[in-house]
């Protein structure tokens, strides 16, 4: 968090064993910040134009599994999964 913090990174989503932050400007800021980050483990990496790029797992996805488990049961049709999140 500290490093994203001195490189102005806006933190879009935390999970108990990740962090996905957006770091935006000159090319220099982008490569000084990745060979920071790069000996923590750096799962995903995405560096050019507006992307989507997925939320790391959460207890969340369990209960709505359970949810589509329940609707089908009851015969009613799935709900249309959701898109749980946009970088720009």
């Amino acid at each position: 968090m500290r490093i994203g913090d001195i490189f102005r990174a806006k933190v879009v989503d935390v999970t108990p064993n990740t962090y996905t932050l957006e770091v935006t400007g000159e090319e220099s800021k982008i490569e000084a910040i990745i060979e920071l980050l790069r000996p923590f483990g750096i799962q995903e990496l995405v560096r050019t134009g507006k992307v989507a790029i997925a939320r790391g797992p959460k207890t969340r996805l369990r209960r709505v599994e359970e949810k589509l488990g329940k609707q089908r049961a009851a015969g009613r049709p799935p709900e249309d999964p959701k898109v749980v999140g946009f970088a720009d």
